[in-house]
């Protein structure tokens, strides 16, 4: 059901800053086996989540973002800094974007599991169901 009319007002901002913790605990073994993957091919860096649309139907796409990629770029100060400082070992730096809304929001998050741990449980299911883990960007 699409919401016509959003404005981001008071009550809405909490609305979505609800929406997004929702989302990212639930999410956050998928979260951190991406974070895990992208840091060990590509260093320091933050899993970019966005809102997409594609063909009608609505979702969510994931990339990891090497600190390269963002490092020079003056607005991404906040994201820079987080990226510069986590523990990726034990937390995870999540770039929230909604391109719908024009926001974005950055996050570090500690997952229950140690993002290394994370990677490999979802390996190890992965690999019994034939499935790959692709490739992070670059």
């Amino acid at each position: 059901m699409k919401n016509k009319g959003f404005r981001c007002n008071r009550t809405n901002e909490q609305a979505w800053r609800q929406v997004e913790s929702e989302f990212l605990i639930e999410h956050q073994i998928a979260i951190a086996c991406h974070a895990w993957d992208g840091y060990q091919q590509l260093g320091r860096g933050c899993v970019a989540i966005r809102s997409s649309k594609h063909k009608g139907h609505e979702g969510v796409r994931l990339d990891y973002l090497a600190l390269s990629r963002f490092a020079t770029i003056p607005e991404c100060e906040n994201l820079r800094t987080a990226a510069e400082t986590y523990d990726p070992s034990t937390q995870v730096v999540v770039w929230l974007i909604n391109s719908a809304r024009h926001i974005s929001d950055v996050y570090t998050l500690a997952p229950k599991s140690s993002p290394s741990e994370c990677f490999n449980s979802l390996s190890q299911q992965w690999d019994e169901f034939g499935f790959e883990i692709a490739g992070s960007e670059s």
